[in-house]
C-alpha cells in the first residue's frame, strides 16, 4: 500500500499520466511488483521483471485480474538464484492463460541483469509504449 500511496503522491505533484505508470521490479523486487500489480492491477500499465519469480501468494482471481497487462521478463542464462527452467515454467503457464508474455534471456547473463536490460534500445521503447488503451480497465 506505501508504494501504491508513494505512486498517488507523484501523480499529484508531478506531470504524470496515471494511465502510463509501468511498475518494475528486480530480483525479489519483481516478486513484490507481482503483488502490488495483482492487488491493483487497474493501476499499472505495464510489468517489466527481471530475475525473479512470481510468487505463489499471487494466483486465482488476482492473477487473472493482470491478464491485461503486459508483461516482460528477464532472465540471466548464469542465474545461480533462479533456474532458467522455473522462468519458463512460469512464461508457459501464463501465455497457457492467455497472458501476453516477452520473454528475453540474456545467456551470459547472472542473476544481476538489470545494466544489460535497461541498455536495450527496445526496452526502453516497450516501456514508452505504455498508454490508455494497455492499461488495465
Amino acid at each position: 500500500e506505501q508504494v501504491v500511496a508513494l505512486i498517488d503522491d507523484l501523480v499529484a505533484s508531478l506531470p504524470v499520466d496515471p494511465q502510463k505508470i509501468v511498475l518494475v521490479g528486480f530480483s525479489a523486487g519483481a516478486a513484490g511488483a507481482w503483488s502490488i500489480a495483482a492487488a491493483h492491477p487497474e493501476r499499472f500499465a505495464r510489468l517489466a521483471l527481471l530475475s525473479g519469480r512470481l510468487p505463489a501468494s499471487v494466483h486465482g482471481e488476482q492473477l487473472t485480474a493482470l491478464k491485461q497487462v503486459p508483461v516482460w521478463l528477464f532472465q540471466g542464462g548464469r542465474d545461480d538464484k533462479l533456474p532458467q527452467a522455473e522462468t519458463e515454467k512460469t512464461i508457459a503457464a501464463l501465455r497457457a492463460q492467455g497472458f501476453s508474455v516477452e520473454y528475453t534471456l540474456l545467456p551470459d547473463g547472472d542473476h544481476f541483469i538489470a545494466d544489460a536490460v535497461f541498455a536495450d534500445q527496445a526496452v526502453h521503447q516497450w516501456l514508452a509504449e505504455a498508454d490508455e488503451s494497455q492499461a488495465a480497465a
